[in-house]
């Protein structure tokens, strides 16, 4: 019997590490991400598998209200924070894959409070 592997499915995937829980301003905190397919098997190459759909991992820190963006003064990519219509300043998030289906995520808050951590999956369909 021989098993395919198929797409990544963002809620069969698992992330896991102490940057999913916990975080301290101006240390990297870290997490590590495993890609899994609809039935949970674990993607074993950055695309699945020869015959899978290539994914692609984003995600960002988000620290709600005004009076924190204001204090950061800067927005996602570290420009100045001229018109943040949600009052919100985020902080981008690092990937890093290993050609093995899982991926370190890295991330370095800015300063301290409660924040909401955000990762997605994408998948690639198509030429």
């Amino acid at each position: 019997m021989e098993v395919h592997v198929g797409a990544a499915l963002a809620s069969a995937s698992v992330a896991i590490g102490r940057g999913l829980f916990t975080a301290r301003a101006t240390f990297p905190s870290k997490f590590t991400f495993q890609a899994r397919d609809a039935y949970s098997n674990d993607l074993e190459a950055a695309t699945g598998g020869p015959a899978s759909t290539p994914w692609l991992l984003q995600g960002s820190v988000t620290a709600p209200g005004g009076a924190l963006a204001a204090y950061l003064g800067t927005d996602a990519v570290g420009a100045p924070s001229s018109g943040n219509p949600s009052g919100a300043a985020s902080v981008p998030i690092t990937v890093t894959y290993f050609g093995n289906g899982t991926a370190l995520c890295e991330y370095t808050p800015r300063i301290a409070g409660e924040v909401f951590l955000s990762v997605l999956v994408a998948v690639h369909f198509g030429p």
